[in-house]
């Protein structure tokens, strides 16, 4: 009671303000099985501009010392009028009996102890198989460029939440909790054209569960032939493939940087490639790109080189060449500049159905560049010369046995002749069966002189040939096509 010192009459009351704290917990229940933890945040705020210390304890009749309680700070320091937290953790053993205990979370301020705050905190310890864990979903799949999504937790008990892939898949929130809950995470866009599959683990008490994320790769798209050499005038078809989508649809076109030094090829949507018209081409060959675009993602594409290049031409064809067989043949021959592919090297070599039997050829150098000058190389076409080859005799020489049966034979004829006569036809008479013995047994023959049945010959035929030059470049052999060059012609007599 306070009295005006003007009037004695009037009389007033002001009100008393006392400094205080309060106190205050996130979460004041938990359900745990034995050996597990609760947490909770502990919440200290000035009241009424209080400022100091406090001192946090637990009390509890029964749950010690069967488990533990502690604070981190177990001091907290405020200042007038401000708010600060203390993180409270309480762990069970094992031994712990299944029952519901009461913690009392008590602050204190320091050192006077004149103001106490405190708050229940009711820990319910139940069996392990009570506490119960299910994820809904357990699995989600997502496209190429990532996203986010959610978990729902249902259990009983505390649980956390881990990504095993933390490079793709990321938990956001929700990575643990005490009882239900749900997780939220995200999943990173991916770049490689390889489908990926990650897991979260759920821990509970006394189990785990995972939840699955699939995430496809990117659509890609790959084209073939890549690359390939095409003449102009002439087609070349291009098949695409594309993977990591159902769409396998795709948008042909053709464009490149080689196009200004002439027109560009073109290509319809079924991806045949059709090379610009022969004489176009300004400077030899040129580079076309042919792209095919998923029609499923339009940043999915693929592409393959083309290289279009003038027929090659052959100004002055060599002349004729007449040889007998078994003699060589030499063409010199030239190509004319900015014709046949100026970007690879191509090699050369003859037609195999265009060769008579018994004719090689060889090509010196065996591989020619072509540029923006004339390109020459020389053939030499190698013939073969007749030849017989003896070879036994499939009676395995009965011949011999046979000339040995008339020795008897002329041994009559000869005791019939005297004297000096006698001698005479003796002598001829062994040699003539001394050459017929000879003869059986080296010929091989059947009694009669001349070519041996089986007799065989290499020699390349008599008349005039048309021998056939082609070309190939290593992305024409891929393909297995060939260049034809020119044609040269050949008289065997």
């Amino acid at each position: 009671m306070a009295r005006s010192n003007a009037d004695f009459t009037t009389s007033g009351s002001a009100p008393v303000q006392i400094q205080d704290f309060s106190l205050s917990l996130s979460s004041s229940s938990a359900n745990v099985a034995p050996g597990q933890g609760a947490s909770s945040t502990v919440t200290v705020t000035s009241v009424n501009g209080f400022a100091g210390s406090v001192f946090l304890t637990c009390i509890s009749s029964g749950f010690f010392p069967l488990g533990t309680c502690s604070f981190n700070p177990g001091t907290v320091t405020l200042a007038a009028n401000g708010t600060v937290t203390s993180s409270l953790s309480i762990s069970t053993s094992n031994s712990v009996a299944v029952g519901n205990y009461s913690i009392l979370v008590t602050g204190e301020d320091q050192p006077n102890a004149s103001a106490s705050r405190s708050q229940t905190f009711t820990l319910g310890v139940v069996a392990a198989g009570a506490c119960g864990l299910t994820l809904n979903p357990t699995s989600q799949s997502f496209g190429a460029g990532g996203g986010t999504g959610t978990v729902t937790v249902t259990t009983l008990c505390p649980w956390t939440a881990t990504s095993n892939f933390p490079d793709w898949i990321a938990v956001t929130s929700g990575g643990s909790g005490a009882g239900n809950g749900t997780i939220a995470y995200s999943v990173a866009a991916n770049t490689t054209t390889a489908q990926r599959t990650g897991t979260i683990t759920v821990v509970g008490a006394g189990s785990s569960l995972s939840f699955t994320v699939t995430q496809s790769g990117e659509v890609a798209v790959t084209i073939s032939p890549n690359p390939v050499s095409v003449q102009t005038g002439l087609t070349m078809q291009f098949t695409a493939s594309v993977i990591n989508t159902s769409n396998a649809a795709v948008t042909w076109s053709v464009s490149g940087s080689g196009c200004q030094n002439g027109p560009c090829g073109a290509i319809g949507q079924t991806g045949l490639y059709t090379a610009p018209k022969p004489g176009t081409l300004q400077a030899g060959s040129q580079i076309d790109t042919v792209t095919a675009t998923s029609q499923a993602a339009s940043t999915a594409t693929g592409s393959a080189q083309v290289t279009v290049f003038e027929a090659p031409n052959i100004p002055q064809p060599p002349p004729p060449q007449n040889v007998s067989a078994g003699q060589p043949a030499s063409y010199v021959i030239s190509v004319a500049p900015n014709t046949g592919d100026t970007k690879h090297a191509t090699t050369l070599s003859c037609k195999q159905s265009s060769l008579p039997n018994g004719v090689t050829c060889s090509f010196n150098p065996p591989q020619v560049t072509f540029g923006s000058i004339a390109a020459g190389f020389q053939l030499t076409v190698n013939t073969t010369g007749q030849s017989a080859l003896l070879t036994p005799r499939p009676d395995g020489g009965q011949g011999v046995f046979a000339y040995a049966s008339l020795l008897p034979l002329a041994g009559v004829v000869f005791l019939g002749i005297g004297g000096k006569r006698r001698r005479l036809v003796g002598s001829l008479a062994a040699l003539v069966l001394c050459v017929c013995l000879l003869f059986a047994s080296a010929c091989k023959t059947n009694g009669t002189f001349g070519t041996p049945p089986n007799a065989s010959f290499s020699a390349t035929p008599q008349g005039q040939f048309t021998i056939v030059i082609l070309g190939q470049t290593a992305s024409q052999q891929t393909q297995g096509l060939f260049t034809v060059f020119t044609n040269v012609s050949l008289m065997i007599h």
